[in-house]
């Protein structure tokens, strides 16, 4: 029914661990091979310590049906990384720990709440849900990400920095407390708000059009002073309007 362990190396090598609640991996835990961890129950999944791979390879680490991870340790920093972390649509995870690296993906397809400043370092990360936090959430270097859904609703995040990489804005709006910086291209899904509650800084260091295959609307709201400063509107879709 659930699975404790202790504070000792957990190495999963066997590629799947099911139970029907929580889960809770008390010190590190490195994989032998891609592994998936789900629970049936809406259960909480805690890796109180690093989660890396074994030095062979890197693997990827999935977490599926309504588990609730929690990260509170460094994951993907060993001498031997992940290749990619997934989450299941119906999972609820926490970001609790202040970095997360993968070499390739991170696609979070449940909610996602940051509970402490955190960056997160991908070829591409996807947020699929929701994401809140009252927390500073930074992509780094050259992460390209994704939002398909809203950011900030329930709880605006602290500031938002994305990577290099192109930043896909499909859920309508992104709200925080404070900054939002975008190192690279930003593309709209559909009509999108990009608000700040206090007066900060939302800086454009690429160029602003629309993904497709409409042309979309940006609106900047509350107390934001953005900046601009790549092309807006000459893609091959540019913007509907700019508010």
């Amino acid at each position: 029914s659930s699975l404790a362990t202790g504070s000792g190396i957990s190495t999963i090598s066997g590629g799947r661990i099911k139970t029907a609640g929580a889960q809770t991996y008390r010190g590190a835990v490195e994989l032998g091979a891609n592994a998936t961890i789900e629970t049936i129950s809406a259960s909480p999944v805690t890796f109180e310590g690093a989660v890396d791979s074994v030095s062979a390879a890197e693997y990827a680490l999935t977490v599926l049906g309504k588990a609730q991870p929690e990260f509170k340790g460094d994951v993907g920093f060993g001498a031997k990384g992940l290749s990619a972390l997934n989450t299941g649509a119906d999972t609820q995870t926490s970001i609790n720990t202040a970095r997360m690296k993968t070499s390739g993906a991170q696609t979070y397809g449940g909610s996602v709440l940051v509970k402490k400043n955190a960056t997160l370092t991908a070829t591409l990360v996807t947020f699929a849900g929701t994401l809140d936090g009252g927390h500073a959430l930074t992509m780094a270097g050259a992460t390209a990400q994704t939002f398909d859904g809203v950011v900030g609703g329930a709880e605006p995040l602290a500031s938002l920095t994305a990577g290099a990489g192109a930043s896909a804005i499909n859920g309508g709006l992104i709200k925080t407390s404070g900054a939002q910086t975008y190192h690279g291209a930003v593309l709209l899904g559909k009509n999108a708000v990009i608000e700040t509650l206090s007066a900060s800084p939302v800086t454009f260091e690429g160029t602003v059009n629309s993904a497709g295959p409409a042309e979309y609307a940006l609106s900047v709201g509350g107390k934001a002073q953005p900046e601009f400063k790549g092309d807006v509107g000459f893609g091959a879709k540019g913007l509907s309007a700019l508010n």
